[in-house]
């Protein structure tokens, strides 16, 4: 089966993100998301997202080295970010 790990960064990255995926149980999970539309039962989990910036620092590790790690901003990221 083919694998694609990313890695996302930004504001509230981890709590956005577990909102795309969806409740862990598909059951639960909303349509829309990644689990409510894609998964059928819990053993067949397609999809994964740290729920934490630690677990996820981590999980980035198991994945990719510090230089295929690639750091850039996007052209409305000032607008975005800064007070």
């Amino acid at each position: 089966n083919p694998l694609l790990p990313v890695v996302w960064e930004g504001y509230n990255v981890v709590k956005t993100s577990r909102a795309m995926v969806g409740e862990t149980n598909p059951a639960e999970a909303k349509p829309g998301t990644v689990r409510g539309d894609f998964s059928v039962h819990v053993s067949r989990n397609v999809v994964h997202a740290s729920d934490s910036v630690e677990t996820a620092q981590r999980e980035i590790s198991l994945w990719f080295r510090s230089n295929e790690l690639i750091s850039w901003d996007c052209c409305d990221h000032k607008v975005m970010y800064e007070p």
